[in-house]
Parts: structure tokens; sequence; C-alpha cells
């Protein structure tokens, strides 16, 4: 992957089900994922940064592992969760 890219959050509205992911077209990464989703979703965060994208990904993958439930969507069952989240996001703002 390219050196630079953004890192997002998304939210599947109406659940308590979350997506971290990577990617170097955000447009085009909420358009896939919204046409392969059975329910409406929702940016909340996303990140640019111009080092290592991928790698700044998966450390919070592991970090947030104990979450995840199928592919790459988290369960985050209250508001302090999801602001744990948020907070490893912003750690790689701009980096």
């Amino acid at each position: 992957m390219s050196t630079h890219g953004y890192l997002y959050l998304i939210h599947a509205k109406g659940t308590r089900f979350f997506k971290l992911g990577v990617t170097q077209n955000l447009a085009l990464e909420m358009s896939n994922i919204q046409s392969n989703v059975p329910f409406e979703i929702e940016e909340i965060k996303h990140t640019h940064t111009f080092f290592a994208p991928a790698s700044h990904y998966r450390n919070m993958v592991k970090q947030f592992a104990q979450h995840y439930t199928f592919g790459n969507w988290l369960l985050l069952q209250n508001e302090h969760e999801v602001q744990c989240v948020l907070a490893a996001l912003n750690n790689f703002s701009h980096a």
C-alpha cells in the first residue's frame, strides 16, 4: 500500500456495529461498503495519514481485537468503547 491513505470508522445505523478500515479512496470505499450491507452506514470519523496507513490499521485491529465479531465489524457495547476507538484513530491523525 502507498505511504498515504485514510483510516476510518463507520457505523451501521440502528446497531452497535462499527467498521474500522483503511483505504486510499475514501469515497469509493464508502460506496462499496454501502452497496454490500443491508443497513444504512454513516461515517463517524476519518483521518488522513501520510505514513504507513496499513501499519496503523493493523495496530488498531490488534488493539481492539476483542471487539471484532464478523468480518471487519466491531461490536461496541457503549459510548465509552466508541470513544476509545475514536481516541486511537485520533492518535494517527496526520501521522
